[in-house]
């Protein structure tokens, strides 16, 4: 399956997502779809953080947050990241020029704003 394949499958599954919640501890993930479940990530195993840009907005959703915990996880930036940004701005080493750059971005790119050291 080709990276952009890939992309497309994650993009599909994040745009199932209706809301996101952050508590101190945890993500949760609200789905559209009342049949499922919320999913609960907790933080302290987040092992890094990327937002990806696409070329194709303002139509269609063009920006997304890949989490990486044990698995990856991806969010449009439509589903409520403010408060997911306000908490990952406060990890240790969190780019924040990565993120003025990312949301100036109208090109397909991606951008690494965190990733956890070995020490955390």
């Amino acid at each position: 399956m080709s990276d952009e394949n890939i992309f497309e499958e994650y993009k599909r599954v994040a745009l199932s997502i209706k809301k996101v919640h952050v508590t101190d501890e945890e993500l949760i993930l609200e789905w559209k779809y009342e049949k499922r479940e919320n999913d609960v990530y907790l933080f302290k195993d987040l092992k890094k953080a990327t937002i990806i840009t696409t070329d194709q907005g303002p139509f269609e959703e063009d920006v997304f947050w890949l989490l990486l915990f044990k698995i990856p996880i991806m969010i449009p930036q439509a589903a409520g990241t403010d408060k997911l940004l306000e908490k990952l701005q406060k990890l240790p080493g969190f780019d924040n020029e990565n993120v003025i750059k990312a949301m100036t971005c109208t090109e397909n790119d991606s951008f690494l704003v965190w990733e956890k050291k070995n020490k955390e």
